[in-house]
């Protein structure tokens, strides 16, 4: 019986396998329409109102190659309001992109050369056995991967959308997603944009996506053998209803606790990125301080029933962070180098 038991996460473990090899192989034989599938989940998961027959439409793209494009439009004479959001979307984006980049960059060389100090000379002197030993490092330090994640050129979606959210998903890489609702209810400045665009890049860099679906999976599949071991008692109906809430509820907390601290972890690197871009963080932290006032009421006592930290609990860290993580401690390397590039493609930033 035991065995039988065991033999269940290996049926898991092959169902997921094969589910992830037809997923590649639909990708492989088709990136774009494959692409365009994800996108248009992805899309309308956010409330997006996408429509592109209606004339006040806010959606928009870019890309950035569109930046100089982007660039060269004057304010004063941009088209509508959806078009000046795009341009400060952008601009503010670009910022922090460009700094995730380098980064992740100097991250993945620092992990480098702590891994070649504890390698073997017939490792470190063999080209294509290093190359596996990284590509095995990539799994465990996420440092190794992030770089490979941010690099390349980058998308930027404005979504017309009633609902205010921000995000970046490994599952559409290189690409950040901005709601207008979020422009109009909590950003009032390209500080608290950074803020909040630095946290998403955060996620990305850090491998919370992976990581979150690699504890669901591994939580369902424990969920399975304990269900199926606890029916072969015999269980009556009620009882086994009971067990299955009671289970349910169980992977929801453990999940969420890993959740939460995602969050606090992405908060702590965000808030470094948008200083590292030269943004004023203390300014930036003030979308926290807004999205505070506005929390729904009714929410959940219990700070193990919640995704994310209380927002009052993740401004007072974001405000007493800034008084460290400033643009005035980058001031003499990555700051000025990042602020010249900007002013001259986008004239005053």
């Amino acid at each position: 019986r035991v065995i039988k038991y065991l033999r269940i996460p290996a049926l898991v473990a092959g169902v997921y396998g094969v589910g992830y090899q037809v997923g590649q192989m639909d990708y492989a034989s088709n990136p774009a329409k494959s692409e365009k599938k994800l996108l248009d989940a992805v899309v309308q998961q956010s409330g997006c109102q996408c429509d592109p027959t209606k004339p006040d439409n806010r959606t928009r793209i870019a890309t950035d190659g569109d930046r100089e494009a982007l660039a060269l439009d004057d304010l004063v004479h941009l088209r509508d309001k959806s078009d000046v959001d795009m341009h400060r979307f952008v601009k503010v984006a670009g910022r922090i992109v460009k700094v995730a980049k380098d980064y992740t960059s100097l991250a993945r060389k620092d992990a480098e050369s702590e891994l070649m100090k504890e390698l073997p000379t017939d490792i470190t002197s063999d080209k294509d056995a290093l190359e596996k030993v990284y590509s095995a490092q990539e799994k465990v330090d996420p440092r190794m991967g992030a770089a490979e994640w941010m690099e390349g050129d980058w998308s930027y979606v404005l979504l017309d959308s009633p609902m205010p959210n921000a995000f970046v998903t490994s599952i559409l890489p290189r690409k950040i997603f901005l709601t207008s609702a979020m422009l109009d209810q909590y950003i009032d400045s390209d500080d608290e944009l950074a803020i909040v665009l630095g946290h998403e890049c955060s996620h990305l860099i850090l491998g919370h996506n992976r990581k979150q679906g690699m504890l669901q999976a591994i939580l369902s599949t424990i969920e399975v053998v304990l269900l199926t071991a606890l029916n072969a008692g015999g269980l009556g109906t009620t009882v086994s209803i009971r067990l299955v809430v009671l289970l349910s509820t169980l992977k929801r907390w453990a999940g969420n606790s890993y959740s939460r601290e995602h969050e606090r972890e992405a908060d702590a690197l965000g808030i470094k990125i948008a200083a590292m871009a030269c943004f004023d963080t203390r300014r930036g932290a003030e979308v926290f301080r807004k999205m505070q006032a506005e929390d729904m009421p009714g929410q959940s006592l219990f700070s193990f029933d919640l995704t994310h930290p209380p927002t009052d609990e993740r401004y007072r860290y974001l405000v007493d962070k800034s008084r460290e993580e400033n643009a005035k401690k980058y001031e003499s390397s990555s700051c000025g180098s990042v602020r010249s590039k900007f002013r001259h493609a986008f004239g005053h930033v």
